[in-house]
């Protein structure tokens, strides 16, 4: 797995906290930023096509996120979970790696899942909703993992949760989005290894039923409104919605795809849509 770990060091250098790296099951790393110790937990599975490893982005983010919370009187704790990139590993073994990281949470760490907040960017955000599906349905290949507790609320920016790349927005934003879909498709057939896409690799493509009795209290969603994936993010939250009606999204107006990662990473220092909108949400979960 490419190192991530340098990156941390530096960041908690900066930023002046204590680095806290820890190996998961299966290979993962974990990245903590905050004290362990504290009640409510946000597990953050980063994006990058399933690819490419973490990016100095998905750490501001956390931890101005952290920041912000901290504004309200609110003591979060966030582990920023790397998996291992494709074509090192692939599928299902990033989705076994991130349902185990979770498993360890609970079981290791002594978390409920109702202090538990899970999210990620992209492909990130397709892991943080199959852990929620698979609770429900398991995949064959994984151990189950039912929470005694529903999780208390899910965020994904930006989900990566269909690979059929053709038509739509995928053409009409390709010279918009930082995203594009031959990129996507070079890494999606990397991450699948020549195995067809199912409702966990693929989320988009199942059913509505399949999303009945999701076992998390708070949903929200965010995209860009000039991303090439905002169809299939669309598709999928009409989906949810039929047996979630409580699920939120929000549609970031010129934004790109994951804008509130790869803001930081383009050096962008005012917040955006999606952001703001993601800071007054997570406020509300408390």
């Amino acid at each position: 797995m490419p190192a991530a770990a340098p990156q941390y060091q530096a960041f908690a250098k900066q930023k002046g906290f204590d680095p806290n790296e820890v190996q998961l099951p299966h290979g993962a790393k974990g990245f903590w930023i905050g004290n362990q110790s504290v009640q409510d937990i946000l597990v953050f599975f980063v994006g990058g096509g399933y690819a490419v490893p973490l990016t100095p982005g998905h750490f501001e983010f956390c931890w101005q996120m952290k920041q912000t919370l901290s504004q309200h009187n609110h003591n979060l704790a966030i582990i920023v979970v790397q998996y291992t990139p494709a074509p090192q590993a692939v599928y299902p073994h990033q989705l076994e790696q991130s349902i185990e990281a979770v498993r360890y949470i609970i079981t290791t760490l002594g978390k409920h899942p109702s202090n538990m907040i899970l999210g990620g960017d992209s492909a990130g955000g397709a892991l943080a909703l199959d852990i929620v599906a698979h609770a429900k349905q398991p995949h064959p290949a994984i151990a189950p993992l039912v929470p005694k507790t529903p999780y208390r609320s899910l965020l994904l920016i930006s989900p990566w949760v269909d690979f059929r790349l053709e038509g739509g927005s995928c053409e009409q934003n390709r010279d918009k989005d930082i995203c594009l879909p031959h990129t996507l498709k070079l890494w999606s057939e990397a991450y699948l290894g020549g195995v067809p896409s199912d409702n966990y690799s693929a989320p988009c493509q199942a059913p509505a039923e399949w999303w009945r009795g999701l076992q998390v209290g708070k949903v929200l969603v965010t995209a860009g409104g000039e991303e090439c994936l905002i169809d299939s993010v669309k598709a999928l939250v009409s989906k949810i919605k039929l047996y979630y009606p409580e699920i939120q999204l929000v549609v970031g107006t010129g934004e790109c795809h994951v804008a509130p990662i790869s803001s930081f990473n383009l050096g962008e220092t005012q917040k955006g849509e999606q952001t703001l909108a993601i800071d007054s949400w997570m406020a509300s979960c408390f």
